[in-house]
């Protein structure tokens, strides 16, 4: 929004195996300590292999935990109208390879398209993969 109050952008917006800024946040796992945050992590599944090697925890806990942050404490304000630019969303039709079996619903993405004033530009693609689209780089490449 910034962006777009300076007239400097943003030219698109992609997102990947996200829901949308009007669907409602998981609440509770930024307040976690690292220890609970680890063990959810361990619980869920699907992060094992950077869990099991103190570098790639090291690395990237605090970036999930970060992620996690964000997503739970942002607030779409539809106050500051739409978009000026296209929206393309990325998501995979499978389930996910984490206990959970995790899947992004296609309701749970429509509001992405809401947000910009270039609907006809904007997309919703699904993939033939599981909501973390790169682990299958064949679905991205067709």
């Amino acid at each position: 929004r910034r962006l777009q109050q300076l007239e400097l952008g943003p030219l698109g917006v992609v997102a990947v195996s996200a829901e949308g800024p009007t669907w409602p946040r998981n609440q509770g796992l930024g307040r976690l300590n690292e220890a609970q945050f680890e063990k959810m992590l361990k619980d869920k599944g699907g992060t094992e292999f950077i869990l099991q090697d103190p570098g790639m925890k090291k690395m990237f806990v605090p970036v999930i935990t970060a992620d996690c942050k964000l997503e739970e404490n942002y607030k779409f304000d539809p106050s500051l109208g739409p978009l000026k630019c296209p929206v393309l969303v990325f998501y995979g039709t499978k389930e996910g390879h984490d206990k959970m079996k995790t899947k992004i619903s296609a309701e749970s993405l429509d509001s992405w398209l809401q947000i910009s004033a270039c609907r006809s530009r904007s997309k919703v693609q699904a993939l033939d993969c599981d909501w973390y689209i790169f682990q299958e780089a064949k679905a991205v490449e067709d």
